[in-house]
């Protein structure tokens, strides 16, 4: 037995088939052919009684560019995560990054411990609050995360042409998104 960020969460191994679960954490390989096609958009419009499954998907361990944009993870209904280092709050260096990115979280071996983190950080929300959809969820995280003053993040931050925030107000990297969860 062991315990996780959210102890009263049950845990459920599926392959493939995410009817009926309040959130799902993708942590596969960006090559697995199958990755794209395991997942199931109705099930964001239709999980939880309308208010949607929650898809959590790691971004991926391909540091070589722009590689988080892939067909799942641009998708709007996912929250994507990206890895960083937990000392700094630099992106790490195995990472994956890009538009597709939502939030950022430390994972020391790879995206795939990263995501399931923030997995379990929805799962506290969803405790706590039963009824947050999945805008709902996606919109605390990005209005909870945060970045740190290191450089290198900090100035991987951008204020759109108009030399603003935004238009929600907010910074936004590609490499870390909203920051980091």
């Amino acid at each position: 037995e062991f315990v996780g960020t959210a102890p009263d969460a049950n845990v459920k191994w599926v392959n493939g088939n995410n009817t009926g679960m309040d959130i799902t954490n993708w942590s596969v390989g960006m090559g697995n052919a199958s990755y794209s096609g395991q997942w199931d958009v109705a099930e964001v419009r239709t999980g939880r009684n309308g208010l949607g499954t929650v898809w959590v998907i790691a971004a991926g361990n391909a540091s070589d560019g722009n590689t988080a944009l892939l067909t799942t993870t641009k998708n709007p209904t996912t929250i994507t995560v990206a890895s960083v280092d937990n000392a700094t709050g630099e992106l790490a260096g195995f990472s994956s990054h890009g538009q597709a990115v939502w939030v950022a979280h430390p994972g020391w071996g790879g995206t795939s411990h990263a995501a399931p983190a923030v997995a379990g950080q929805v799962a506290l929300m969803l405790e706590a609050n039963p009824g947050l959809g999945v805008r709902d969820v996606k919109n605390i995280l990005a209005m909870s995360a945060t970045y740190y003053t290191t450089a290198t993040p900090l100035n991987s931050f951008e204020l759109n042409h108009a030399r603003h925030l935004n238009g929600a107000g907010m910074h936004f990297s590609n490499e870390l998104g909203f920051g980091v969860s």
